[in-house]
C-alpha cells in the first residue's frame, strides 16, 4: 500500500477532498509531491506519483507519473498544453509518456480520447472521473484494469507522420549534436536518404534543441508546399524572409523590404533583412532548414522554372552564408542528392557543389531498434525476445518506419495483452506483415528506378543472387556503391555486396515474377539517329496511351461535359482556340504537355487507372518533354538517356495495365 508524503499533507493546497482522490490510487502508487497550475483562466492541481513495483513490471514505468485534476467542468485544448508544459519543466523526474488525469466532466474519457486522436505523438492519458475514484473507491485489480484500457489498446507503432517531440525521437541523439556543431561553427549541412527514413523528425530535433538551448533561431520550411515551389525565385526568398521575421517574433519590429521583389533587387532586399535578423535573434545565429529539397531542384523539380531559378536562389543564399561569416547557415533535406552533387547546371557553376557534402540518413543498428521497440512496445504490454530484434533487422534492415510498422500490423492480428513477441509470431504472419508494408518498399525502390538506374539494376541482380556480376560492375564503377551503401540498401560483408533489406529481394521477385521486370540498359543503341529514333517510337506511343486514357475517362466521368472539362484545365488562349472543334478531333490539335496539364487536373480520377502517385508521373511525363531531342535535333548524355528509359518503362508499365485504354 502506498504513501502519502508529509510534505505532500504540508501543502497548502492539500485537503480531505484531495485526500479522498488520491487515497484509491494508493493501491499502486506514492504521492510525493503536489502543486497548483495557474496562470490566467487555467487553475488547477497536480500530483507526482511514485509507481509501486507490481506497476513498475506490468507497465514499465521507471520513473514518476504526472497527475493533474480539474476542478472545473469543462476542458480546453490549452490545458492539455499546460499538461506538456509541465511534463518538460520536469522531464527528467517524470514519465513523459503517460499522465493521469482526473477530472470532475462528465465526458472525460471522451474528451481524453478525442484530443489524443488528433496527434498521435500525445501523452498517453490514463482518464478518470472524480465520481470514479471517490464513489467508486476502485481497488487493485479495477485500478490496473484500468491502466490495462487505456494503455493495451493504443499503438504506439503506427506514427505514420514525422516525429516533432523528444517523447517518441530515436536513435538519432549523437546525429542532432553533430549537426548542431556544424550550425555553430557556420558549416551547411545536407541530409539524404530514403523515404520515410526518419529525415523530417531529425530536423525537427535540431530546432528543438536549438530552440530549447537558446543556441540561435531555427526556421523549418517544407519546400513541398505547391505555394512555395510553384513560385519564382525571388518570390521563394521573400517568402523564406516573412517566414523568419514570423518565426522570430520580427514582422513589422524591423526596418525590412518586402515591397517590389524582383529578379534586379531580391538579392539584396533579402541579404539586407537576414542581416538585420541576425542582430536581433539568440546567438546573432540563424539557420534554415529546408526539407524536400526535390522540389526546388534542377531536373527534380515537377516545375520547369527551377532548372534556372536554382542558379539565382542559391546563389544569394550562398552569398549571404558566406558575407555573414557563417552565422547564416542551411540544412537541406530530401531524398535525392543531385543538387549537391552535379559540379556544373547549364554550363555554369552549382553553388551547393563543394558546399555541402551529402549525409546520407542510414537505418537503424540493432540497438537502437531494440530501444525504440521496448520503450513503445512497454506502455502497451508488449516484450519481445532477443531473436525477434535479430529476425526484424533482417528483415528491414532496421529502417524504422517499416520496423515500427511491421510491429504495428502484428499488434493488429495479435490482440492478446500483455504478451512478448517472438520470432515464431513474426514467422507466422510474416506474409501479412509484408503486404501490409508493399506501398512503402514500392516508394523505397522507386528513388532508385527514377533517379539511380544503375544503382537499381545493381539491387535487381543481388535479389537474384547475382553476387559476381555486382562485384564485377563495382570495381569498373566504385562510384556506385556510394548510393547504395549510403541509403543503407546494401551492406558490404567482407567486402562483398550483400542486400540488407531482405523484404525487398522478397518484393523485388515477386514482381519480376508478375510482371518479368526487365532493368532498361544504357549503350542499347549505337548513334545519336538510333537514340532519337527509339526516343520518338516510345514517346509516340505513350502519347497515344494518354490520349486514349484521358478521351475515355473524361467522357465517363463528365459525361456531355466531358469537352467543357477538358477545356477548363487549359489556359484561357488555347480555350479560345481548341473550343471549335469536337471533343473527339480536339485530341488530335493538343500538344504532350497539356495532356499531361489535363490528366493532373484529373488525378482524382486518372489515379485509380494509373496506380502511382502523382509526384512521379508528372516528373515521367515532363521529363519525356523536355527530352524531345528527336524533334530538335539535340544530343543526350548517358545519364539522361539512362533516365528517360526509365521513366518510358515506367510509364509503359502504368499505362499498358490501364484497362482497355490502350491502343491496339
Amino acid at each position: 500500500m502506498g504513501l502519502i508524503l508529509s510534505e505532500v499533507k504540508g501543502n497548502y493546497y492539500y485537503s480531505e477532498d484531495i485526500e479522498r482522490l488520491l487515497k484509491p490510487l494508493l493501491h499502486s502508487f506514492d504521492v510525493t509531491y503536489m502543486s497548483k497550475y495557474e496562470t490566467g483562466k487555467s487553475k488547477w492541481y497536480y500530483f507526482f506519483l511514485k509507481p509501486e513495483r507490481h506497476m513498475t513490471d506490468s507497465f514499465g514505468f521507471d520513473r514518476e507519473l504526472l497527475c493533474v485534476y480539474f476542478s472545473y467542468p469543462e476542458l480546453h485544448s490549452r490545458n492539455f498544453e499546460q499538461i506538456n508544459e509541465i511534463l518538460m519543466k520536469y522531464r527528467i523526474r517524470l514519465d513523459q509518456m503517460v499522465c493521469l488525469f482526473i477530472s470532475k466532466v462528465y465526458n472525460a474519457e471522451e474528451k481524453v480520447k478525442e484530443f489524443s486522436l488528433q496527434d498521435p505523438e500525445r501523452i498517453c492519458f490514463i482518464p478518470f472521473s472524480e465520481n470514479f475514484l471517490t464513489d467508486g473507491k476502485p481497488d487493485l485489480v479495477t485500478l490496473r484494469s484500468h491502466f490495462q484500457e487505456y494503455l493495451f489498446k493504443r499503438d504506439l507503432f503506427a506514427i505514420e507522420s514525422p516525429i516533432r517531440t523528444d517523447r517518441y525521437f530515436f536513435g538519432r541523439e549523437d546525429l542532432v549534436i553533430q549537426f548542431i556543431d556544424r550550425i555553430k561553427s557556420g558549416q551547411n549541412t545536407g541530409i539524404f536518404g530514403l523515404r520515410k527514413i526518419g529525415k523530417t523528425s531529425l530536423i525537427y530535433a535540431i530546432k528543438r534543441n536549438i530552440s530549447s538551448k537558446e543556441l540561435g533561431s531555427f526556421v523549418y520550411y517544407d519546400c513541398s508546399n505547391p505555394g512555395f515551389y510553384k513560385s519564382s525565385w525571388e518570390e521563394c526568398l521573400k517568402m523564406l524572409l516573412i517566414e523568419i521575421l514570423n518565426h522570430s517574433n520580427l514582422l513589422g519590429k524591423i526596418d525590412v523590404n518586402l515591397e517590389n521583389f524582383s529578379h534586379e533587387n531580391a538579392p539584396q532586399f533579402f541579404s539586407e533583412g537576414i542581416m538585420k535578423i541576425l542582430k536581433e535573434i539568440p546567438e546573432n545565429r540563424l539557420a534554415i532548414g529546408l526539407d524536400e529539397i526535390e522540389w526546388i531542384s534542377f531536373k527534380t523539380s515537377p516545375e520547369e522554372h527551377w532548372n534556372k531559378d536554382f542558379l539565382p536562389f542559391w546563389q544569394t543564399m550562398r552569398a549571404i552564408h558566406q558575407t555573414s561569416d557563417g552565422r547564416f547557415t542551411f540544412i537541406i533535406s530530401g531524398v535525392n542528392p543531385k543538387c549537391v552533387e552535379d559540379e556544373s547546371i547549364g554550363g555554369y557553376d552549382n553553388p551547393l557543389f563543394a558546399l555541402i557534402k551529402p549525409h546520407f540518413l542510414k537505418p537503424f543498428d540493432e540497438k537502437s531498434v531494440r530501444t525504440m521497440l521496448k520503450m513503445l512496445g512497454r506502455y502497451m504490454g508488449i516484450k519481445f525476445e532477443i531473436d525477434f530484434y535479430s529476425i526484424l533487422i533482417k528483415t528491414y534492415g532496421g529502417h524504422p518506419f517499416l520496423v515500427r510498422h511491421a510491429c504495428s500490423k502484428l499488434c493488429e492480428l495479435i490482440k492478446e495483452r500483455p504478451i512478448t513477441f517472438t520470432k515464431e509470431h513474426f514467422d507466422t504472419h510474416k506474409k501479412q506483415i509484408n503486404l501490409s508494408l508493399q506501398k512503402n518498399v514500392k516508394q523505397i525502390l522507386n528513388v532508385l528506378s527514377v533517379w539511380y538506374p544503375n544503382e537499381y539494376e545493381m539491387v535487381v541482380y543481388l535479389s537474384k543472387g547475382e553476387f559476381e556480376t555486382v562485384e564485377g560492375y563495382l570495381k569498373e564503377h566504385p562510384e556506385f556503391l556510394e548510393h547504395l551503401v549510403g541509403y543503407g540498401l546494401v551492406n558490404l560483408i567482407d567486402d562483398k555486396p550483400e542486400l540488407s533489406l531482405l523484404i525487398l529481394s522478397s518484393h523485388l521477385k515477386e514482381e519480376k515474377q508478375k510482371n518479368d521486370i526487365e532493368i532498361p540498359q544504357k549503350g542499347d543503341t549505337d548513334t545519336i539517329e538510333e537514340i532519337r529514333a527509339e526516343i520518338s517510337r516510345k514517346r509516340n506511343r505513350i502519347e497515344i496511351w494518354i490520349r486514349d486514357l484521358i478521351r475515355a475517362g473524361l467522357r465517363f466521368k463528365h459525361g456531355k461535359k466531358c469537352m467543357s472539362a477538358l477545356l477548363s484545365a487549359l489556359p484561357a488562349d488555347r480555350e479560345k482556340i481548341l473550343c471549335r472543334f469536337g471533343y473527339e478531333p480536339v485530341f488530335n490539335e493538343l500538344y504532350f504537355n497539356e495532356l499531361t496539364t489535363i490528366l493532373v487536373k484529373n488525378w482524382d480520377f486518372f489515379q485509380n487507372w494509373l496506380n502511382r502517385d502523382l509526384d512521379d508521373v508528372k516528373i515521367w511525363l515532363n521529363t519525356i518533354n523536355d527530352f524531345r531531342i528527336d524533334a530538335h535535333a539535340k544530343d543526350i548524355d548517358e545519364e539522361e538517356l539512362a533516365f528517360l528509359r526509365i521513366c518510358f518503362k515506367n510509364l509503359e508499365k502504368s499505362l499498358s495495365g490501364s484497362g482497355e485504354l490502350k491502343p491496339n
